[in-house]
Formats: C-alpha cells, sequence, structure tokens
C-alpha cells in the first residue's frame, strides 16, 4: 500500500513493542480509516509476496512514511 512505519532504536537500547503500544494504535486507526473512508481501496492481489493491489487516493500528506525514533 506503500505505507511504511518505521522505529529506529540504537544498539545500546533494548525498547520492547509494548512501549510504542499507543503510537502503533495511532497507525492502526489511520489505517484502518483510509480502508473505510474509501482512499485506500484494495482490488485484488497478484498471488506474488506483497502482491496487493489497490488504488491509493490518499493525499501526499498522507503518503508519508511515519517514523518513530526511541530515545533514552
Amino acid at each position: 500500500m506503500g505505507y511504511g512505519l518505521g522505529i529506529v532504536c540504537p544498539d545500546y537500547y533494548n525498547e520492547t513493542v509494548e512501549d510504542y503500544s499507543p503510537q502503533i494504535l495511532d497507525e492502526v486507526e489511520k489505517v484502518a480509516e483510509w480502508l473505510d473512508s474509501g482512499k485506500s481501496v484494495i482490488t485484488g492481489h497478484s498471488g506474488q509476496y506483497q502482491g496487493i493491489e489497490y488504488d491509493d487516493n490518499r493525499s501526499p500528506e498522507e503518503k508519508v512514511p511515519t517514523g518513530y525514533k526511541a530515545q533514552k
């Protein structure tokens, strides 16, 4: 879907997924809204790995990948 979420942690910082739960849930809600509103419409699958076919009607701002950086 052209969607990316990156979480960058320094090697010395051993972070768990639970520490990002609020942000991850926000991202899940964002994607669910795109699907519910028709901004992203799944149209099929090519049969290939990650071969989801879709129409992407999101704005340029909505297509910018989200990133989180762990800080200690």
